[in-house]
């Protein structure tokens, strides 16, 4: 491991994040696939976090607030955690206080139900708002309020 080596490392890890944000984990893994030593990896990593351009609460926090703007619920938000290899103690930090806006999904199944007098229209909508990653009791609600909003029986 040379001081020539580390800052390689260095320089490649911070373009990789000036590309997109990472958590620490992400921008280990991918400077191991660009041919970085475990340990060049894990100094250009440790330097970041010292310098804070590298903070896996911080990136959490953003991506719990993009998912959440997209239209995302907790299980897909939960899995998006996941896919960047954050620690279960990050993810549960980052989804604390966590609660679905109930008024928003009733908007969005509004907005993904063509035709509410339809059962099969209100059982697509609700299908795509599972797979967005609500529970089917928050769907359920959803699809009550918004019934009893527009005067649906």
């Amino acid at each position: 491991m040379s001081s020539e080596s580390q800052n390689a490392a260095l320089s490649r890890a911070a373009a990789l994040l000036n590309y997109r944000n990472r958590s620490s984990r992400m921008l280990f893994d991918k400077l191991l696939e660009k041919g970085f030593s475990p340990e060049d990896a894990e100094y250009a990593v440790e330097r970041l976090r010292e310098l804070s351009y590298l903070n896996d609460s911080e990136f959490a926090a953003s991506l719990v607030r993009e998912c959440v703007r997209r239209g995302y619920g907790k299980e897909r938000i939960e899995r998006k955690l996941s896919e960047h290899k954050l620690s279960p103690e990050i993810k549960e930090e980052a989804l604390s206080g966590f609660e679905t806006d109930e008024d928003a999904l009733c908007e969005l199944f509004g907005k993904l139900c063509k035709d509410v007098h339809d059962g099969k229209e209100r059982e697509k909508a609700a299908a795509k708002l599972k797979r967005r990653g609500f529970s089917w009791s928050e769907i359920d609600k959803a699809v009550r309020a918004y019934r009893e909003k527009y005067g649906e029986s």
